[in-house]
C-alpha cells in the first residue's frame, strides 16, 4: 500500500492507496494550503499514479502506456498543477507529465537507456529542469527546455554533464574499453533489453554491482579469480556462437 504520515501532536498514519501492489518510487509535494500531493508507481499494473488530498484522497492513473512510472519526481507549478518526471521501462526513456485540463504526456529523452533516478525542479518561468541517469553511457544527464515562440512546448535539450567511475562491477574488473566489456554491453543492449525478464536482470545487476565491487575490492586474489572465470565463460560463449 501507499501510506502517508504527518506529525500533529504525534504521528498520524493514513493509507492512501491499497489497490494492488502500489507505493514505490514516491515523490511528495505540498500545495499552497499544505495539502499533500504524491506521485508513485503501481507495480501491479506497471502504471504511473498520482494522489492528492482534497476532502479525502483522490487517486488518478497518469500514464498506463506500457511499463511506466518508476523513479518519479513531483513538482507543483505556480498555480498548483502537478508536473512529474519519471522512467519508461518499456522503452527505457525519460518521460514528463503535466496537468493542463488533463494529463499531457511527453517523451523527453529517448536516446539510449535514460531516465532512471530522475529529479525534477521548475525554473522561475515554470519550465522543467530534470536530472537523471544515462545507463547507456553511465553518465549523469541534465535536461532543460527552451522556450520557443513564447511557449514551453519546445524540444528538450540533453547535455552530458559528468562522467563518474563505472557503476558496473564487471566493466571495472575487465576494463571499460576491453573486448570483454564491449561483448557484455552488446549482450545487455541486444539480448537482455529485449524482454522484461532481461531488463529486470540488468536492473538487479546494476543495483547490486556496487556491493559486489566493494566486496571484491578488498580481495585482489578474488578479483583475479572472478576475472579469469568471466573471461573463460565469454570465450566459451564466443566459441559456441561460431
Amino acid at each position: 500500500d501507499l501510506k502517508y504520515a504527518r506529525y500533529d501532536d504525534g504521528w498520524q498514519i493514513e493509507t492512501v492507496d491499497s489497490e494492488g501492489w502500489v507505493g514505490q518510487h514516491t515523490s511528495l509535494a505540498l500545495d499552497s494550503d499544505g495539502s499533500p500531493r504524491i506521485s508513485y508507481y503501481d507495480e501491479t499494473n506497471k502504471d504511473l499514479k498520482y494522489a492528492r488530498y482534497d476532502d479525502g484522497w483522490q487517486i488518478e492513473t497518469v500514464d498506463s502506456g506500457g511499463w511506466v512510472g518508476q523513479h518519479t519526481s513531483l513538482a507543483l507549478a505556480g498555480d498548483g498543477s502537478p508536473r512529474i518526471s519519471y522512467y519508461d521501462e518499456t522503452n527505457k526513456d525519460l518521460k514528463y507529465a503535466r496537468y493542463d485540463d488533463g494529463w499531457q504526456i511527453e517523451t523527453v529523452d529517448s536516446e539510449g537507456w535514460v531516465g532512471q533516478h530522475a529529479s525534477l525542479a521548475l525554473a522561475g518561468d515554470g519550465t522543467p529542469r530534470i536530472s537523471c541517469y544515462d545507463a547507456t553511457n553511465q553518465y549523469l544527464h541534465y535536461v532543460f527546455f527552451e522556450v520557443t515562440n513564447g511557449t514551453t512546448s519546445s524540444t528538450a535539450i540533453t547535455t552530458t554533464t559528468t562522467s563518474a567511475p563505472s557503476t558496473c562491477f564487471l566493466a571495472g574488473l575487465l576494463g571499460e574499453d576491453s573486448e570483454e566489456s564491449a561483448y557484455l554491453r552488446n549482450v545487455r543492449d541486444t539480448v537482455l533489453s529485449t524482454s522484461s525478464e532481461g531488463r529486470e536482470l540488468v536492473r538487479l545487476y546494476y543495483q547490486w554491482s556496487p556491493f559486489l565491487a566493494g566486496a571484491a575490492g578488498r580481495d585482489e586474489k578474488l578479483q583475479q579469480e572472478i576475472k579469469a572465470m568471466v573471461v573463460g565463460l565469454l570465450r566459451w560463449a564466443d566459441d559456441r556462437s561460431q
